[in-house]
């Protein structure tokens, strides 16, 4: 889906090896019913749907994975995603490090990048359980360092997706 301002957007089905927009519709928010609407007219019209590749939208990978549907998150997206997390120039090492880390995943494969995350989760594992007063908060306290643990649960979280295309390996146009 992609947006030309706030309250316009495009939702796309393509097909890689046609070459072509198989379905689109306009929207103006980007929902998991958006991409239902445009799954289901495709497969209403004789299309399968062999793969997904997603930005990340909550809720849309299940919508394909519902009906065994390979879903590839995009790893540009995902890069952008810590980078909004991080910067494009973190300020302390560990976060430099995960920056760095996650360049590195278009680069690698998914048992590479996976062993590499978690020896930086187990090298930086205090570093990210540091707390600060917060009186503000219920708990009295917050995590010091909250952006790079977003970072670090983003990649966790989204590793499940990030290299699907390993496992269907066949389905590359």
């Amino acid at each position: 889906m992609t947006f030309w301002g706030r309250g316009y957007g495009v939702c796309v089905f393509r097909s890689p090896a046609l070459k072509e927009n198989l379905w689109w519709k306009e929207s103006l928010f980007e929902t998991p019913w958006v991409y239902q609407a445009g799954l289901d007219e495709l497969r209403r019209n004789g299309w399968t749907i062999t793969a997904a590749v997603i930005d990340g939208k909550r809720g849309v990978a299940q919508i394909f994975e519902r009906l065994g549907i390979p879903v590839q998150y995009c790893q540009f997206h995902q890069i952008k995603t810590v980078t909004r997390y991080l910067t494009r120039r973190p300020k302390t090492e560990a976060a430099q490090e995960l920056r760095a880390l996650t360049l590195f995943l278009k680069d690698t494969d998914a048992k590479n990048f996976m062993d590499r995350l978690t020896d930086w989760h187990e090298r930086w594992r205090l570093f990210l359980e540091e707390k600060s007063p917060a009186p503000h908060t219920k708990r009295g306290w917050q995590y010091t360092h909250r952006r790079v643990r977003a970072a670090y649960r983003s990649l966790k979280t989204n590793f499940v997706r990030l290299f699907t295309y390993e496992i269907y390996s066949d389905l590359a146009v």
